[in-house]
């Protein structure tokens, strides 16, 4: 006898190739539950949450037996009446399908799929369009079609998603093959039916446009532009505004004004002369496997480093199929502190592609993720402006199919000694190449027609790339003047520089700028002065018009008209970013011109500019209402502060501005801002909760504690050493929160915010959890409760649910089962999914702890689900521990057990928790 069980489409069981009618949808979805799970033996109560939930009947049991009943007879039509079932039987205390392999489709169309997807990676492309072709060929529909249920819910999602990924998958192996009009044919619908999925849609398109139906490309691109906006309010991803871009011949890039992976900065235009180094560098990129990967570019400020980077770059790209990534470490930054090995590996991972909400919180978390995701990649890094060999070191990959590129104004001599690094000296230019570099911005017949003054220039100029392109550019501005004129003017302003010039930046640099700022028109100037004052990396036309006070149009206006001047460049769509020398001069400007009454103005516009657009983040990213803080200054009529319709929205605009806002609040602590730099990092608690930034959130209460402490303002002191307590335990520095907490308790300030003590407490119970003290947790806990501020202890659902977790771990199961039934109703009503996953994971540990393990189960389950969905990494790693401890208590789930705890042991480790050694012992154990 054969048999075959379709759940593909409707559900369907074919016995030697004729139909069996399996009666209604609640049978179906018995049926269902056994085949996807089989030959796994699953246990009555476990089957019955799965078809019924909580929904089940009383008589759920009875009517479970008359459906498995059915079922057997349906399967096994032909079996003698004295003879024992053997295909659906009773063991092991449950029920379990003994079936052939490849019988059930679902498990086919998996087995298939994970062919392709190997056949794909070891280059086997025609084998792998083969296998995953077959798995597609096994839906007729849409999966366990009629079939009712939460487990039939689930996994009919689950197919969903998995059958897109199988799509996409042989898409791209079919558009390697050369075989784009099958792709069109067979992803027309789905793309239309998907339009927020980039990764379908990037390969309709590009199979469109490689078709030569250029039209629909634009026609499907548009829509899904329009889809990520209008529901998500972002742009399509980097690699479809590329797709766009390639189709439209350049004509059309993603608008601005919305951020994208960090790749290469744009090509420099007129780019001239460095043949020698290019040739060696192309040399070099196509060494053998196993010689060294790793160039330095060393030269002076302004000599061309960056720029000879990019042009290789893009010279190169063929070698680098999986990306061409930078990173400005800032060695040499005016002003600013170089950016951390952890800064650096965070900012290489968002250009790679890495989710946010998976970039590890510690350095050596993130620098270990860095080189997981890079290992067996062909990828080109540039690591621009180093400081020196160490905070290089801990970012070079550890593959040879990467190459990396370092400039720095040192020579890096470390770097040639230890990893074999060519090191390639970049000097000026050439006097011919210097000038074939004017001629290239200002015209040939120019340079022709006065030779003599284009080599002064030159001269004048150092014979180095970044003035000469300054000169070049005011020159082709002013077309009608004599070139001699401009050396006369350039001359000048030599000679006024000359007893200015201190340090490594060259009088010719400063000279330069000097000249080109005088060129600006008056409000233009002002905005490149102020620029010069702003403490962060990036610049952006709102920012710039907080900072100036005018209107969007206007800085926009100025952005321009300093891109123009070549005193600004693109760093990202919508951010700009001064070179390290013009920032220099921008900010010796802000310094010199402007007066003390404008930069204090200037500055309290801007932190006022990021005050209102942490609140407004924090509207929608806080899981519970904030408790009202002092009234905000408004910003002047003409300033638009940030406002987000998305939480998404939001948390994007924090993770792009977060540099620029770690720099404003320690600008508000220096400059006497100490209201704005207390309130910014508590407006971003819900975004550093969302993507785990606990060290920026620890350093930045850190700075308002101290600035409340300065205003005198014991109230607000009180509240940020709360958020800081939070901030402790999210990290596990439970010893650090119990003597800070203890302190606080007992200090003169806590009288002075009353009703915080419940909160404090409530940090005091965690710690003690955390460090397997639920006794002592216990009693802080009820005295919060019955203290003096009891109501509003009882509002406190992480208060309760700690309470729930300590009489859990001390017995008391119906007490905590009651406290965490109160906590799951609050963050119900407060639409707090990050707290209800919590709650739900107390309430599984209690029904483990009573031995209902499969409830339990079916509890961490949903605690994950909803941890996912707002990127609460902590609490998924939570839940998974949770839940992998609970499946080696079940019979049979040793493999899922060890599966949930490996989850529970990555995400552990991103997060630098300290929980992660005791899942690695708990994993060593099972080994």
């Amino acid at each position: 006898m054969t048999i075959e069980i379709r759940l593909l489409g409707k559900v369907e069981t074919l016995v030697d190739g004729s139909p069996v009618s399996l009666g209604g949808p609640t049978r179906q979805a018995v049926l269902a539950a056994l085949a996807m799970r089989a030959p796994e033996v699953v246990q009555p109560d476990e089957l019955i949450s799965l078809v019924w939930g909580d929904a089940a009947p009383s008589s759920a049991a009875g009517n479970m037996q008359t459906y498995l009943s059915g079922l057997r007879r349906a399967l096994e039509p032909n079996r003698p009446r004295d003879q024992p079932p053997g295909l659906l039987v009773r063991t092991g205390g449950g029920y379990q399908l003994r079936l052939p392999p490849g019988t059930v489709d679902i498990q086919e169309f998996s087995r298939l799929a994970d062919e392709g997807y190997q056949a794909a990676a070891d280059g086997r492309l025609d084998d792998a369009a083969i296998s995953l072709h077959t798995a597609l060929s096994k839906w007729r529909g849409e999966p366990l079609a009629g079939v009712q249920g939460p487990f039939a819910q689930a996994q009919r999602n689950s197919c969903i998603e998995h059958r897109l990924n199988v799509l996409e998958s042989w898409a791209r192996v079919l558009l390697e093959l050369g075989r784009p009009a099958e792709v069109v044919a067979t992803l027309r619908e789905p793309a239309a039916a998907n339009p927020m999925r980039e990764r379908l849609a990037a390969c309709f398109i590009r199979a469109l446009h490689e078709c030569g139906q250029d039209h629909e490309a634009l026609t499907h691109y548009e829509l899904v532009e329009r889809e990520l906006r209008e529901r998500f309010g972002m742009a399509p991803s980097a690699d479809l505004s590329s797709l766009l871009a390639e189709i439209t011949g350049g004509q059309k890039t993603a608008p601005a004004g919305d951020l994208a992976p960090k790749h290469l900065p744009p090509d420099v235009r007129s780019f001239t002369g460095r043949q020698a180094e290019l040739a060696r560098m192309h040399e070099f990129a196509r060494a053998p496997a196993g010689s060294p990967r790793l160039m330095v570019l060393h030269g002076a400020g302004g000599s061309g480093k960056t720029a000879l980077a990019v042009r290789f770059g893009n010279e190169v790209a063929g070698l680098f199929p999986d990306g061409r990534f930078y990173v400005d470490l800032r060695g040499f930054a005016p002003g600013g502190e170089p950016l951390s090995t952890g800064a650096a590996a965070g900012a290489l991972l968002r250009a790679i592609g890495a989710r946010a909400d998976r970039i590890p919180a510690h350095d050596g978390a993130r620098v270990a993720y860095l080189r997981t995701l890079l290992a067996g990649q062909r990828a080109l890094i540039v690591l621009d402006n180093a400081q020196d060999a160490e905070q290089v070191r801990p970012l070079l990959p550890g593959t040879d199919g990467c190459l990396t590129i370092v400039t720095s104004r040192r020579r890096l001599r470390g770097l040639a000694v230890s990893e074999g690094a060519l090191r390639l000296p970049v000097d000026m230019l050439a006097e011919s190449e210097a000038v074939a570099l004017l001629a290239g911005i200002i015209g040939h017949p120019r340079v022709a027609a006065e030779p003599a003054a284009a080599a002064d220039l030159a001269r004048l100029c150092g014979l180095m790339p970044l003035p000469l392109r300054i000169v070049a550019e005011r020159a082709a501005m002013r077309s009608r003047r004599d070139l001699a004129e401009l050396v006369t003017e350039l001359t000048e302003a030599h000679r006024r520089l000359d007893v200015l010039s201190v340090g490594e930046d060259s009088t010719s640099l400063r000279a330069v700028f000097s000249w080109s700022y005088a060129a600006l028109a008056p409000e233009h100037a002002r905005v490149f002065r102020l620029l010069g004052g702003f403490p962060g990396p990036d610049v952006s036309a709102p920012m710039a018009a907080a900072m100036a006070g005018c209107a969007a149009p206007d800085a926009e206006s100025a952005i321009r008209a300093l891109q123009e001047a070549h005193l600004l460049e693109v760093r990202a769509a919508g951010y700009y970013r001064l070179h390290d020398l013009i920032r220099a001069y921008a900010l010796e400007r802000f310094e010199l011109d402007e007066p003390e009454e404008a930069k204090k103005s200037a500055q309290r516009r801007l932190v006022g500019w990021y005050l209102h657009g942490a609140q407004a983040a924090d509207t929608l990213l806080s899981p519970q209402p904030r408790a009202p803080g002092p009234p905000m200054e408004p910003l002047p009529e003409a300033v638009t502060p940030p406002e987000f319709t998305y939480q998404r929205m939001a948390t994007e605009w924090c993770e792009a501005e977060l540099p620029n806002m770690l720099a404003v609040i320690e600008l508000a602590a220096s400059a006497g801002f100490r209201r704005h730099a207390w309130l910014i990092p508590n407006f971003l608690i819900g975004f550093f909760i969302r993507r785990c930034h606990f060290p920026e959130w620890i350093h930045t209460m850190t700075i308002a504690i101290e600035q409340c402490r300065a205003l005198g303002d014991p109230n607000a002191e009180v509240r940020c050493r709360y958020n800081r307590l939070i901030a402790y335990n999210q990290v596990s520095q439970f010893d650090r929160t119990l003597a800070e907490a203890f302190e606080l308790l007992a200090s003169d300030e806590i009288n002075t915010e009353p009703g915080v003590r419940p909160y404090v407490r409530n940090a005091i119970g965690n710690a003690l959890l955390g460090t397997d003290h639920p006794a002592e947790a216990a009693e802080q806990l009820e005295k919060a409760l019955t203290g003096e501020h009891r109501e509003v202890a009882k509002r406190l659902p992480g208060l309760l649910a700690c309470l729930g977790e300590a009489y859990t771990a001390l017995g008391r199961l119906s007490e905590a089962r009651e406290r965490h039934e109160q906590a799951l109703a609050i963050r119900e009503e407060q639409g707090d999914l990050s707290g209800q996953s919590s709650s739900l994971r107390g309430i599984g540990r209690l029904e483990s702890r009573a031995g209902d393990n499969r409830p339990a189960v079916n509890h961490f389950i949903e605690a994950r689900r909803l941890a996912r969905i707002v990127g609460a990494r902590r609490e998924e790693a939570l839940s998974l521990r949770a839940l992998g401890e609970t499946y080696l208590l079940l019979p049979g789930r040793r493999a899922e057990a060890i599966e949930a705890l490996s989850a529970a042991l990555d995400l552990f480790d991103h997060l630098g928790d300290a929980a992660a050694e005791d899942v690695r012992a708990q994993l060593g154990g099972l080994s």
